[in-house]
């Protein structure tokens, strides 16, 4: 150890008196006035002190954050965060500190430097003692002075000898402190990540298991293989997964795996180097390295040739990859999200797809129902585009569905799922006008192209529709059947069908009741 910093062994016992008079100032109920009381017991003592300060070093960020400091005259809530550069980071390891250390000049302390230089300035030396409470490390007060030199070795040991009250008393009011910001913290991540999801659900609460799913693993990084049919959201469930995550701000890259030639897919996946074929002028970073840190989705990864199969098995094993014409190693930190509309199990029976890559994959699948076994998902979704092309297109009003057309839309497959519903939304809305009574796609002409850059023609209103024509009866039972489906039976509690109607749950039980449904 520097001669300037000294671990202390076997510190002097402290007077009784001072330690019960500490122990009396730590038992003050703010924090702030106990600071400040402690200066002035110690000064009285005949120690050098000319403050205190609060702080604790935060690894995950590299910062250290003072919570307060005192002088005799006043104290100061800081919190204030101090980045350290990434040369002195390695010097700030707690864990390899003594418990008590005796810093003779701040000038041979770079990092104590570095930190304090804008939020306490002046200072010369300083004894810092560690502090814990229930054997977790909390931070550190540090009680220094603005001359030189100005410790003995001794008066560091009294100090030491001090630790319990100080760190029982600093520890537990800095992280009540710290407890309150992180419960907001946590509340607020809470919130982020549950607004993507309930966004998710208000169109979609056919998905309600799928979402429990995604609660659970969002902020993992556990490997995601999402298969579903065509059209049933595969990209957007990918989407909401990493907005759940704390990747949310990190880079997410989309690739169709399907629509990148098989000669082209290695070099857009891993790169490649200056030289490696003709048209190789430059290095080029690959879609891996493009989404460091981030989030990779890999659509139609059944797609990928043998060859770029086994080099992602590799990226799944070890982390790394190789840039094509390359020959070192590149370590990536990339989480994979996979997609498919076809049974990869299957693919493997036959020999299509690689058994290891597969399982690699397989890690936690979620699996996307077609949207013909969503029924009560199909009004919810179309009036979410209604709104959408509304505004698209600068319509004076959101088009409406009459209840022929939403009737219609239920009993039909949708064989191109969510993709095919709002093709065929945006369709009727441009044909039909504010009133759809077809939303299904009919055989027929379409408008052209340049219709959808104008305003649509005027034409009359039209006439009231006939109320006594519906099975309204048969409309209600047909919805809160698709309903109950969709929530797999559940009527009460989150999720449930009655939360998703807005209705109370023995009024719900009650309609289902009236309509055999019970």
């Amino acid at each position: 150890m520097d001669n300037h910093q000294k671990g202390l062994e076997g510190p002097g016992q402290a007077p009784r008196e001072l330690y019960e008079s500490v122990s009396e100032v730590c038992s003050l109920a703010s924090p702030l006035q106990a600071l400040r009381r402690l200066v002035r017991l110690l000064q009285q003592q005949g120690l050098p002190v000319s403050g205190i300060f609060v702080n604790t070093f935060f690894s995950e960020t590299r910062s250290i954050r003072f919570f307060a400091r005192a002088d005799a005259t006043e104290s100061l809530r800081l919190d204030i965060e101090v980045k350290i550069p990434e040369g002195l980071v390695g010097e700030l390891s707690y864990e390899h500190r003594p418990e008590t250390l005796l810093v003779r000049s701040l000038s041979e302390d770079p990092v104590t430097a570095w930190a304090t230089r804008n939020v306490i300035t002046g200072i010369g030396s300083y004894v810092m003692q560690r502090l814990e409470l229930d054997g977790q490390h909390v931070g550190v007060i540090c009680f220094y002075s603005l001359r030189e030199k100005a410790w003995l070795e001794s008066q560091a040991a009294l100090i030491a000898s001090l630790a319990q009250p100080l760190s029982t008393w600093v520890a537990r009011a800095w992280a009540a402190h710290i407890g309150r910001e992180n419960e907001a913290l946590r509340r607020q991540l809470r919130q982020e990540k549950s607004e993507p999801l309930e966004r998710f659900l208000a169109a979609s609460p056919g998905l309600y298991q799928v979402a429990q799913k995604m609660r659970r693993i969002a902020d993992t990084d556990v490997t995601v293989l999402i298969e579903g049919e065509s059209g049933t959201g595969k990209e957007v469930t990918a989407r909401t997964l990493v907005q759940m995550s704390s990747r949310r701000n990190a880079p997410f890259i989309a690739i169709n795996c399907g629509a990148i030639p098989a000669s082209l897919i290695e070099s857009e996946l891993f790169g490649y180097e200056k030289g490696a074929f003709t048209d190789a002028k430059n290095r080029h970073a690959g879609y891996f390295e493009q989404a460091e840190g981030g989030t990779l989705f890999l659509d139609e990864i059944e797609e990928l040739s043998a060859l770029a199969q086994v080099k992602l098995l590799r990226v799944l094993q070890e982390r790394t990859i190789t840039r094509v014409g390359g020959e070192s190693s590149i370590p990536v930190d990339v989480r994979i999200i996979a997609a498919t509309n076809r049974s990869l199990e299957e693919m493997v029976e036959k020999g299509l797809f690689r058994t290891d890559l597969y399982y690699r994959l397989h890690v936690f699948p979620i699996k996307l129902p077609p949207l013909r076994d969503r029924p009560g998902d199909i009004g919810l979704l179309a009036r979410l585009f209604l709104k959408r092309i509304a505004a698209k297109y600068h319509l004076s009003e959101i088009p409406r569905l009459t209840a022929q057309a939403l009737e219609e839309a239920v009993r039909y497959r949708w064989p191109g799922n969510v993709r095919e519903l709002e093709n065929s939304t945006e369709r009727a809305a441009l044909e039909e006008g504010p009133i759809i009574r077809h939303l299904v796609q009919r055989p027929g002409p379409r408008p052209a192209p340049a219709a959808l850059a104008r305003p649509l023609p005027q034409r009359a209103e039209p006439a009231a529709p006939d109320l006594a024509a519906y099975d309204w009866e048969g409309l209600q039972k047909a919805y809160f059947a698709a309903l109950l489906k969709s929530c797999y039976g559940k009527i009460s509690g989150p999720g449930g069908a009655a939360e998703r109607a807005g209705m109370h749950p023995n009024t719900l039980r009650s309609r289902l009741s009236k309509l055999g449904l019970l």
